[in-house]
């Protein structure tokens, strides 16, 4: 009944079949086992694969194609591990099948052990089918699924490649846009700044009320630090007194060199004040001035060697300054063998008539606003101080007796002084040339004696002259009943004594 039992089961007929089944296709398995590793990487889905992540890759960036390798390698592994486990359920199937081999049944066969076996075999059977079954349905889930987390990772990475790419594009365009917008607004800044400094440069370079020309080049260079180093200030520009004396001497050169001024007292006065400027310009290290209008026109323009004005345009009228020296090359020569003189080597002061100062005349501007009378000698019809006939002769001759008694063999010596009597009065006796000491010393005794200090510079007023202080000093005390007489001691050291009368 048992061994009936095994041969017409439909259990034993099954197992046969899937053995028969299994063998041939293991056998078939094994033969093309190697074939098939050989072309493994080469089917159709891994070069579609290969062909997709390189075309992601260039059309794309890194990030899909790792996404895409590493879906590829996902499958790949998951694909590796079902198979590995369908291989082991298929192998303990075959050693099902060995274990069952009818045609050695023997004598000692005993067909319940065989029916039992059977059935045992096959519920081992039954749980490897069903197991092989969903380890080829995991297999194809999991393929399926990582299929679509690939295909969902890559199309959320192309999503936000294209807004990366597409906010990259509109802060790269807002960013032209806002350097545009920035270069513009540069530009109009540089411009604005253009226009004020160039509005400032005419405001110092226009002609007011009661000015003459150097007064406008004046102010140009005590306000314009890099003018006043181009024309030659080495000083500091803090020092406003050192930088004051020497923009008034380069105005007064300027106005002669630009034919503005000459060294006969004649100069260039313009006609209405607030109306005209006279800009300092130095193109390729020559000096020029522009004669412009306030709102930037430009007029005229003078170069260096332009003679002297006779001729002034309809803006400009001509001055004439009083008693001014009418020969300058004649005094240029007696100051030269003057200044020899000095054997004792002593320190040749800025009012020396040296090389480097030959063509200076005073620190400033010496032109005075139009209308003003200036005292300038004894013989002055000038009288401010309303003196008699008889008290203005004896001032004059005070005066004279002073210059014979100071410098008796040369009393024009007063005219070659470049310094204003302030300047003067500030000079040091030790350091002054012995030619000079006198008469620099007179002045000083002057405001010792009497306390009138020389008038300031302003902007309004030119400085004193000494023969001008000397005058009006010598006028007020003879107003009050005294003269002053001058004697010099054996250091060449002058002195000043009152005398009533």
């Amino acid at each position: 009944t048992g061994l009936n039992m095994a041969l017409t089961s439909n259990l034993s007929e099954k197992f046969l079949s899937a053995f028969k089944k299994e063998k041939e296709e293991q056998t078939a398995l094994d033969t093309k086992e190697e074939k098939n590793r050989r072309k493994e990487f080469l089917t159709l889905q891994n070069i579609a694969s290969a062909l997709g992540i390189g075309t992601a890759f260039m059309l794309s960036g890194g990030t899909v194609a790792l996404i895409a390798t590493g879906g590829v390698v996902g499958r790949r592994a998951f694909n590796a591990y079902f198979d590995k486990k369908i291989k082991e359920k298929e192998k303990e199937l075959g050693k099902l099948s060995e274990e069952i081999k009818l045609e050695n049944l023997d004598d000692s066969f005993d067909i319940n052990v065989l029916a039992t076996s059977l059935e045992t075999i096959g519920q081992d059977y039954d749980n490897i089918t069903k197991n092989l079954k969903k380890f080829k349905w995991g297999k194809s889930i999991a393929n399926s699924a990582l299929t679509m987390s690939t295909g969902l990772a890559t199309m959320e990475a192309l999503h936000h490649n294209t807004e990366v790419e597409t906010e990259t594009k509109h802060e790269g365009q807002l960013k032209d846009n806002t350097g545009l917008k920035h270069q513009e607004e540069l530009k109009h800044q540089e411009e604005l700044k253009t226009k004020i400094e160039e509005q400032i440069k005419i405001k110092d370079a226009t002609i007011h009320k009661g000015e003459g020309v150097e007064h406008a080049f004046i102010r140009q260079i005590e306000n314009n630090q890099e003018l006043a180093k181009e024309l030659g200030f080495k000083g500091d520009p803090s020092d406003t007194k050192a930088l004051h004396e020497f923009a008034g001497r380069e105005a007064h050169i300027i106005a002669i060199k630009e034919g503005y001024a000459d060294n006969a007292g004649h100069e260039v006065r313009v006609a209405e004040a607030d109306k005209i400027a006279y800009e300092i310009k130095i193109e390729d290290g020559h000096i020029l001035v522009e004669e412009k209008t306030v709102g930037g026109e430009i007029l005229e323009t003078h170069h260096e060697g332009d003679k002297f004005e006779e001729k002034v345009d309809k803006y400009e009228s001509s001055y004439t300054k009083l008693n001014k020296i009418d020969n300058i090359s004649e005094i240029k020569e007696e100051i030269n063998p003057l200044a020899e003189i000095n054997i004792d080597k002593q320190t040749v002061s800025e009012y020396e008539n040296t090389p480097e100062n030959e063509t200076k005349s005073e620190y400033v501007d010496t032109s005075k606003p139009e209308g003003e009378e200036n005292i300038t000698s004894q013989e002055s019809t000038n009288n401010p101080y309303h003196l008699s006939d008889d008290i203005l002769e004896k001032v004059n001759q005070t005066y004279q007796n002073n210059i014979e008694n100071i410098s008796p063999e040369n009393p024009e010596v007063f005219k070659h002084i470049q310094l204003s009597a302030e300047e003067t009065t500030k000079q040091n006796l030790d350091t002054v040339n012995q030619t000079y000491k006198p008469i620099i010393s007179y002045v000083q005794a002057l405001e010792k004696v009497t306390e009138i200090r020389p008038r300031s510079t302003t902007i309004f007023q030119s400085p004193e002259t000494n023969i001008e202080y000397m005058t009006r000093v010598l006028q007020i005390e003879a107003s009050k009943g005294i003269l002053l007489k001058a004697t010099v001691d054996s250091g060449g050291i002058t002195h000043v004594d009152k005398i009533k009368f």
